[in-house]
């Protein structure tokens, strides 16, 4: 009795579904590693922010006594003590005023700029356009002191200008990259269809292609923002006045040189963050969207 042999014509089939076996088996293999290191990273992550909410409801007392623990009583006046003794209250209407005029001039001009470097055809714009992303090489602390004695001059020290003209200003550059990138991929026919019709360019822009680059316009709109609300350095420099001062330079307030208040500076902390996890919640779709049709084309 002969014993069949596979056939020059089975080896590919029998070659095919051996790859297919090892193929299941790394993915298998990478499950079991992908899993522990994911878990991993959340608890590095979730730990801090743990601590952070667990002190904010603890007493001085409390804390150090039981610093990793739960808090023995879910206690508001921590809370209390920081919007009104604090006066972080006013901190927060600081930081919202210049967190908000910081969004608005930085999307003004950067949806502007970037829909003309995307669309326009016009000579140098590619030069103007790497000029504009050299600018992301040069360190803030460069430009600090003649930023400062600008402003000294111009007498917007201690005003809502002198942090959100340069927060601004700082941001525009990583803006009209993102939202040129994002322009990019809009089809041409629409604009076309638009100019056929008589608008005008300003009109193709508003009308048909800054609805259509929405998702571009929430990203830069997350990302300002972020900068703005949570940025320390030059607040701390250019506001002196304790009545304008931004919600994270506000916070020095509740430490000193020999004595932390964890539970008041943890509650502070806690403000700070909610504001940017409620922004990024309400508008993340449009988050993700952005930075992926923006990464397309960039």
């Amino acid at each position: 009795m002969k014993v069949s042999q596979p056939s020059r014509l089975d080896a590919p089939i029998v070659q095919s579904g051996a790859r297919v076996r090892a193929i299941r088996s790394r993915l298998k293999i990478d499950r079991i590693l992908r899993y522990p290191v994911l878990i991993f990273g959340s608890i590095i992550m979730v730990t801090p922010l743990y601590l952070m909410l667990a002190t904010s409801f603890k007493t001085t007392t409390e804390f150090y006594r039981n610093p990793f623990g739960l808090p023995s009583t879910l206690s508001l006046q921590n809370y209390l003590s920081v919007w009104f003794a604090g006066h972080m209250n006013f901190y927060f209407r600081n930081s919202v005023i210049i967190s908000v005029g910081t969004v608005g001039i930085t999307l003004v001009f950067s949806t502007l700029a970037s829909y003309a470097l995307a669309r326009m055809r016009m000579r140098g714009s590619t030069l103007i356009f790497y000029l504009l992303l050299a600018t992301l090489m040069v360190p803030t602390e460069i430009i600090l002191l003649p930023l400062f004695i600008e402003f000294r001059d111009l007498h917007l020290l201690n005003t809502y200008g002198s942090l959100i003209i340069p927060y601004a200003s700082l941001g525009m550059a990583f803006s009209t990259y993102l939202l040129r990138g994002f322009f990019k991929t809009l089809p041409e026919e629409l604009a076309e269809a638009a100019r056929i019709d008589g608008s005008s360019e300003l009109e193709t822009f508003w009308y048909v292609m800054l609805p259509l680059a929405l998702p571009g316009v929430a990203t830069v709109a997350i990302f300002s923002f972020m900068g703005a609300w949570s940025e320390f350095f030059l607040a701390s420099i250019f506001i002196s006045n304790p009545d304008l001062r931004p919600i994270t330079a506000g916070l020095l307030g509740f430490s000193s040189s020999y004595q932390t208040d964890w539970g008041a500076t943890s509650a502070g902390y806690t403000i700070v963050i909610a504001p940017i996890v409620v922004v990024f919640l309400l508008l993340q779709r449009f988050f993700i969207r952005g930075l992926t049709f923006g990464a397309l084309k960039g």
